[in-house]
């Protein structure tokens, strides 16, 4: 073969337009190009723009590199005339190196960063900042964490200790959002509509480019994505948490693949022996006629647990293209504030502490229910999480060198000492009407005395007029504080305590919604228990439901013109939500009112969501029910008049009491007679109340 030449800037030797015009640009006189022997500063300059934090710290590494910092020396270089010694130690003259790496306070700090030999290749903090550079992007740690320059200060515990802001308020933290599991929310809402909606522009767009033959949730890499695919596919993990396959007619879904069992998360079938069919589908445990589940092969295949699971699907009788459902929500439909709230879930330690310790969360969870304004809510949540700035607090975090109290002048004023040991508020409890208990209130911890005073006090029978003003007298001891520490002005125990009983009776009158109250007499109020009057026959329906229980109840009252009334109750197998109850339930009330012979029928039910969503018919909105859709449609077609109305709870008693009946009798079973159920007999009274 012949010699060829190689190109020396590329890595396989070809030319490229972009090698080219790099030489051209960075080596004009070509015939004297230098011999790299190790990292120039055009090299680390190169490299100050690759690192992955914020424009404002690559602009200053670059400058680092490029000597052009504003230290006094290149101050002095410039023209500018004034002392070159270095303001934090005093050395003779301060240069960018010597700011960096050879001041005192620079030599400690990067030893309090562990920046040794073993971690030369990485940024030291000291220049960048406090940025966490994780999963290919930058954010700014988290102020109150404390872990600031002061956080190596002895005796510093951080602003906050080891709370998390992000915690939810009913998990005892403050409930702010967290940007980055908010973002990816967001984002897996877009991934869900490229799912959902595979026939848009966008959807055949990025299909053609990245998943031509599968799907975006079970796509992996592509090759040189876009930045918007990347942000995508970093949603993808949070949605595949929450998804549920869709099983359709069950010709699509594999039985031991796909996530189609409903459980948290979805998964598949846990099969019953080791030897097992990998390419069984879900269409192959249905009877080809009827569509319903074959129990003895479910038995012979699946282990016992995920049978009731099973059981609770019901497959479509028409074909689909394959779809999925959202686990997390009744209707099947993603939301961002489902899909957050699995992502903060996420972030949890499954296993538990191997060492059991006292924990607070339960009283900061508590905190947010109480009936007081916002701002004291979260004063008494920063009283728990020993965050009020009291003077022994702000000397710890040497903020100042005082610790006594200004009010009393006791060595230490804490938290604790503060709202219940300091002289002034021990008189504003006792003026408060909350009495004194020796060994329990008031008492050394802060933990105990609030859990007394806003909580327990209401079993030691003290009214609750007395501790509704709780709140507002802790938050009132606070302020008389701080008018005696800045103000100078002094707060008497029982200017607070009444100035606390005002404020407190202000705001429950303030909550107080106004309403019209108008007279109403008997015979208006028999009229509005009366149900209107009909021109055909009504079917009334009503679902018993509970997460518990591995049946569920149906029950009808079908009255005719005539005046005939048939009672109906039925129980099946477990369903998702109390949604899919009340509709299986209407659809089973429907097929029975056909076998009647009734082809003209009004239904009502006091599920309101039930009517809306069958008005509305907009099957997108809730891809958990296309089964049932499916089969309404069907039956529906077989009426010549049919209609579904609301009625309230109060005029759909019997229908009510024979589905909880129904219920609770723990087998299958469909009863439809004029006569009432003998297990109704408590409850026959109730014929003669429509």
């Amino acid at each position: 073969m012949a010699d060829r030449n190689g190109w020396h800037f590329t890595n396989n030797g070809k030319f490229t337009v972009k090698s080219g015009y790099q030489v051209e640009r960075t080596y004009p006189d070509r015939d004297r190009l230098p011999l790299f022997i190790g990292p120039t500063v055009d090299v680390i300059k190169a490299f100050c723009w690759k690192i992955r934090c914020p424009p404002k710290i690559k602009h200053f590494l670059w400058q680092f590199v490029s000597g052009s910092v504003a230290v006094k020396k290149n101050l002095q270089a410039r023209g500018m005339q004034g002392d070159i010694s270095c303001a934090r130690c005093g050395a003779d003259e301060e240069s960018i190196n010597h700011v960096f790496f050879e001041c005192p306070p620079a030599i400690q700090l990067m030893k309090d960063q562990k920046m040794g030999a073993e971690t030369q290749d990485t940024i030291p903090q000291s220049i960048t900042g406090r940025w966490c550079f994780t999963d290919g992007s930058w954010k700014e740690e988290d102020m109150f964490s404390g872990q600031g320059w002061f956080s190596t200060l002895p005796g510093f515990e951080g602003l906050m200790g080891a709370t998390n802001i992000c915690t939810p308020k009913e998990k005892g933290g403050l409930g702010f959002r967290d940007f980055k599991n908010f973002n990816l929310a967001l984002l897996a809402k877009q991934l869900w509509r490229l799912v959902q909606y595979p026939n848009s522009l966008l959807a055949r767009e990025l299909k053609g480019r990245y998943y031509r033959l599968s799907d975006p949730i079970e796509v992996s890499k592509a090759s040189k994505p876009s930045y918007v695919w990347r942000s995508l596919m970093a949603a993808q993990t949070l949605l595949k948490k929450g998804i549920r396959k869709s099983i359709g007619t069950g010709d699509t879904t594999l039985v031991w693949a796909d996530p189609w069992i409903p459980s948290t998360p979805a998964r598949p079938a846990i099969p019953r022996r080791p030897s097992f069919n990998p390419a069984l589908r879900v269409a192959d445990l249905l009877d080809p006629i009827s569509k319903d589940w074959q129990h003895e092969r479910l038995r012979e295949l699946v282990i016992p647990s995920d049978i009731p699971l099973i059981r609770s699907l019901r497959p479509t009788r028409s074909t689909r293209p394959p779809s999925y459902c959202w686990n997390l929500t009744k209707s099947g439909v993603y939301s961002v504030k489902s899909g957050y709230q699995l992502a903060m879930d996420s972030l949890d330690d499954p296993e538990p502490d191997k060492v059991l310790k006292p924990s607070i969360t339960a009283l900061q969870a508590k905190v947010w229910t109480l009936k007081t304004t916002k701002k004291i809510k979260h004063f008494i949540w920063q009283a728990l999480s020993n965050c009020i700035p009291v003077c022994n607090a702000l000397s710890d975090r040497h903020c100042g060198t005082d610790r006594c109290c200004p009010r009393c002048g006791s060595d230490e004023e804490t938290i604790n000492h503060l709202l219940f040991e300091c002289p002034p508020s021990v008189q504003a409890w006792a003026l408060a009407d909350i009495p004194y208990s020796p060994g329990s209130f008031p008492s050394s911890s802060i933990y105990s005395n609030l859990d007394h005073v806003l909580w327990r006090a209401s079993d030691r029978g003290i009214p609750e007029t007395i501790l509704a003003a709780v709140p507002w007298v802790l938050w009132y001891i606070w302020k008389a504080r701080n008018d005696k520490t800045f103000n100078g002005k002094e707060i008497t125990p029982l200017e607070t305590t009444q100035l606390a009983r005002a404020e407190a009776e202000s705001w429950r009158l303030a909550q107080i919604i106004d309403e019209p109250a108008e007279e109403i007499d008997g015979d208006t109020r028999h009229a509005m228990a009366t149900p209107p009057p009909r021109t055909g026959p009504v079917c009334y329906t009503d679902a018993s439901w509970h997460k518990d229980d591995t049946y569920f109840g149906g029950g009808m009252v079908l009255l005719t013109e005539d005046g005939t009334t048939t009672f109906g109750s039925f129980a099946s197998n477990r369903v998702l939500t109390p949604l899919h109850a009340e509709f299986q339930t209407l659809l089973w009330a429907m097929k029975s009112s056909l076998q009647l012979d009734h082809s003209s029928m009004t239904f009502e039910t006091d599920c309101l969501q039930l009517v809306n969503l069958i008005e509305e018919d907009d099957e997108d909105k809730w891809p958990s029910l296309l089964a049932e859709f499916d089969e309404f449609h069907l039956i529906r077609s077989m009426f010549t008049f049919c209609s579904i109305s609301f009625i309230s709870r109060s005029l759909n008693i019997r229908a009510d009491l024979l589905a909880k009946g129904a219920r609770t009798r723990g087998f299958t079973f469909s009863h439809v007679n004029s006569q009432l159920p003998s297990w109704m007999a408590q409850s026959a009274n109730l014929r003669e109340f429509f």
